[in-house]
């Protein structure tokens, strides 16, 4: 056991919603309850931390009173899930998440990589191959390698976001300790691309709303913080220890804001998933990159819900167009599939992602000798294009994203700026 915190309730009730996530639309039922700011309590000392027994009756336990209990383990969240009957090596049990929160977690890929990979074999080719600095032209059919040290979307469940060295960066960050306030973040505080049907089994307020945003703004903000330091390790070592550029999707699908990261990796990347081909939420995203001086930012396009097999290139295109309005300039695409013969499968063979994204390029669909082609020229000039020279902005809007707001809410949704002929208005932190 972690912590334990009592506060006294004003109410209780059972709430309800229909939610859309990844996995369908449910309806998902959970406790609210609201309670009085100023009893809340920090009662981990009366309890025995082996057992999570009391020591004593407590005070608390009257009519009116809510104890909440929190435990913190490891996730045990692996990138690859098999069954093994052998446990020898690291390599036995699939690859496992890490610390994404705080820079010993970005220290602890590098010792991996630095331990089993990086041999001066490997060392001397990544160098040789160069990186995002030598790209000018690329397409399927006329290919310039580039190697980069690249992170994908960050799909680790949980709770709560967490780290174990948040309360400590907390407290030395606000003056006050988290742990009274615990109970507030076992709401919404996990992976909302990938949880958004399990935001959690309780949520708790205060009478006052506003007051309870301000402490998980707080605590979201010391995320970020440990983030931040996670991509900056990473970044310093592929650029000084590798001679290479470092790319990553920063903060997708968490609860931070992402504008903060943004400027970190030297090659920022969004997805238009859940961007939704948004040209407000792209500028938001591009808004921090171009003010920080990145030359290519990066978009993994043209992945869409229920769309395997049925993602034509109109619509790709029209999801690349609405990108580069939105600030973005290079388009990494979403979903080439193993080709070859796969066990257990009958034709098309490997589908990845069970069916529900778009889309599976592989030469067994007539478009890859049928148009796909000439997309993927159009897509490399353009990004070309949009790689020349340097970007102008005529206007920066200054905004922040926090609990009191929403994940990329429209923040200028009016269209006088475009009628004045001013350049695409840029949000950023």
């Amino acid at each position: 056991m972690f912590a334990v915190v009592s506060a006294q309730v004003t109410s209780q009730r059972t709430e309800y919603k229909t939610s859309r996530g990844f996995d369908g639309i449910r309806n998902i039922t959970w406790e609210e309850y609201t309670i009085q700011s100023d009893t809340l309590m920090d009662i981990t000392s009366d309890f025995d931390i082996a057992t999570g027994r009391p020591h004593t009756p407590l005070a608390s336990q009257i009519v009116g009173f809510q104890i909440f209990s929190f435990y913190q383990r490891l996730s045990g969240n692996r990138n690859v899930h098999f069954d093994s009957e052998r446990h020898e090596t690291i390599f036995d049990d699939g690859s496992f998440a890490i610390d994404h929160n705080s820079a010993r977690g970005a220290k602890t890929v590098i010792k991996f990589w630095e331990k089993y990979i990086l041999d001066d074999e490997v060392l001397e080719l990544i160098k040789a191959a160069g990186n995002y600095s030598k790209v000018l032209y690329i397409s399927i059919w006329d290919t310039l390698l580039t190697i980069t040290v690249w992170e994908d979307s960050i799909e680790i469940i949980s709770n709560i976001t967490w780290t174990p060295e948040l309360p400590a960066r907390f407290e030395k960050r606000f003056g006050y300790s988290l742990i009274p306030y615990l109970p507030l973040l076992a709401w919404g505080n996990n992976n909302i691309a990938l949880q958004a049907n399990d935001p959690g089994e309780f949520r708790v307020l205060f009478e006052a709303p506003s007051d309870t945003r301000g402490f998980i703004n707080d605590f979201r903000l010391v995320l970020a913080e440990g983030y931040v330091e996670y991509l900056q390790t990473l970044r310093d070592w592929a650029n000084d220890r590798l001679g290479i550029s470092f790319s990553t999707q920063p903060s997708y699908g968490l609860t931070m804001d992402m504008a903060v990261s943004v400027p970190v990796p030297d090659v920022p990347e969004c997805e238009s998933l859940s961007f939704h081909d948004s040209i407000d939420a792209y500028r938001q995203f591009s808004g921090p990159a171009q003010l920080a001086g990145k030359r290519v930012i990066s978009n993994e396009v043209g992945a869409v819900a229920l769309k395997a097999y049925s993602y034509d290139h109109s619509q790709l295109l029209l999801s690349v167009n609405r990108a580069v309005a939105g600030g973005v300039n290079q388009f990494v695409i979403h979903g080439q599939s193993y080709s070859g013969e796969y066990f257990g499968t009958t034709w098309p063979g490997y589908t990845a992602f069970l069916y529900l994204f778009s889309e599976l390029y592989t030469d067994k669909q007539p478009s890859w000798h049928n148009g796909l082609e000439d997309v993927l020229d159009y897509i490399s000039r353009l990004q070309y294009v949009q790689q020349q020279g340097e970007p102008r902005v005529d206007i920066a809007i200054l905004n922040k994203q926090s609990a009191n707001n929403g994940e990329f809410p429209s923040v200028y949704p009016d269209n006088d700026l475009h009628s004045e002929g001013l350049s695409i208005p840029v949000a950023y932190d």
